[in-house]
């Protein structure tokens, strides 16, 4: 199972869902819209399974830019959640940061 979604949460309207096997266990997905320039693009994979009665989701993100070269980026409060800060916490719901 794949998902791709501009929001952390994968309930927007721009949700793009694909289901798919392989004997092989290589799987490859090309979703069907245009990305947009400069747009945090939030994707996830699972087995079609449950771990405990959940989907086992592996969660990343990608920032889109039209020209640029690879490279790293984390622009959206989404991109954060899972870091260990130093010195910064995330505030929520504001989806602010706080340094201290």
């Amino acid at each position: 199972m794949f998902e791709l979604d501009t929001v952390e949460t994968f309930n927007s309207s721009l949700l793009k869902q694909h289901n798919m096997s392989s004997a092989t266990g290589i799987l490859s997905w090309t979703p069907d819209i245009p990305l947009t320039d400069s747009v945090v693009y939030y994707w996830r994979v699972a087995r079609d399974s449950f771990v405990n009665g959940l989907i086992a989701w592996r969660t990343r993100s990608f920032t889109y830019i039209k020209g640029s070269p690879a490279g790293w980026s984390q622009s959206d409060y989404g991109q954060f959640v899972l870091d260990s800060l130093l010195d910064m916490r995330l505030l929520q719901p504001s989806q602010q940061f706080a340094f201290e």
